[in-house]
């Protein structure tokens, strides 16, 4: 059984058996304080989310996703912890001292083993495009897991492309996937804010994947860049999708 939980924004926590794996921990006020965003999702009660990590992914470099106040902390207190991310992202890390030992980038598209049973493959995000480096490395990813015989998708930040579509859509019949809601709208462009898919985009996808579950992200964490739940809802329950709609509990 894979137990999962909720850390805000698209922070998750998977649980298997010995396994503990974290992705995209953002637990400090460092956003909030440095652009002003109004937190509507707490995390004081998350200080055991840093203890026994055995690996965090990281999906790219944004603050809300790549907090250092946060993986400095979590490598304190899992010091054989091993980060996952773009080659973007390590060069951050690096740059704070976690050595590089602690750090692995993946090749996009390929099989990379946690143990015997259990895999995971990191796929190109679009945010709003799929975007690379001198070097042809993707800067954001998204991740794809077999964990207990079970395949989920954790999208990070991604707005729906073709040149995205291509990608992802070669991967299918999964038991979960985790896509972001709070969608890319003049206002928020006007303010700064990125955005990702909408609600209506992130369903379309989810039928096109043959998900089993979808879990929305992106949604809970700032105000001014905010998705109401019940919106989620009502949409959902206005259509007639072949899904189920999941929202998991906070990390307490």
């Amino acid at each position: 059984m894979i137990r999962s939980y909720c850390l805000g924004q698209v922070g998750y926590i998977f649980e298997v058996d010995k396994l503990k794996i974290c992705i995209d921990p953002y637990l400090s006020n460092n956003v909030e304080n440095k652009y002003s965003l109004t937190r509507i999702f707490k995390y004081q009660k998350f200080d055991k989310v840093i203890n026994n990590l055995d690996y965090v992914f990281i999906t790219h470099e944004h603050e809300d996703h790549c907090d250092i106040s946060t993986l400095l902390k979590i490598y304190k207190s899992s010091p054989n912890v091993i980060f996952i991310c773009p080659s973007i992202v390590s060069r951050i890390l690096t740059k704070n001292r976690i050595p590089q030992k602690n750090i692995y980038i993946p090749t996009e598209n390929k099989k990379n083993k946690i143990n015997q049973e259990t895999y995971f493959i990191a796929v190109p995000s679009a945010h709003p495009e799929i975007e690379r480096d001198q070097n042809g490395n993707s800067l954001y990813f998204g991740y794809i897991f077999y964990i207990n015989k079970k395949l989920l998708y954790h999208a990070g930040d991604t707005s729906l492309t073709k040149n995205y579509l291509k990608i992802i859509c070669k991967y299918k019949n999964f038991d979960t996937i985790f896509l972001p809601v709070n969608e890319s709208n003049y206002v928020r462009l006007a303010n700064n804010i990125i955005g990702n898919m909408s609600i209506r985009e992130a369903f379309y996808l989810a039928e096109i994947l043959k998900t089993k579950n979808l879990v929305p992200t992106h949604w809970d964490m700032f105000l001014e860049n905010s998705t109401c739940k019940n919106e989620i809802k009502i949409i959902y329950k206005k259509n007639k999708y072949s899904f189920k709609l999941k929202f998991y509990p906070k990390y307490l």
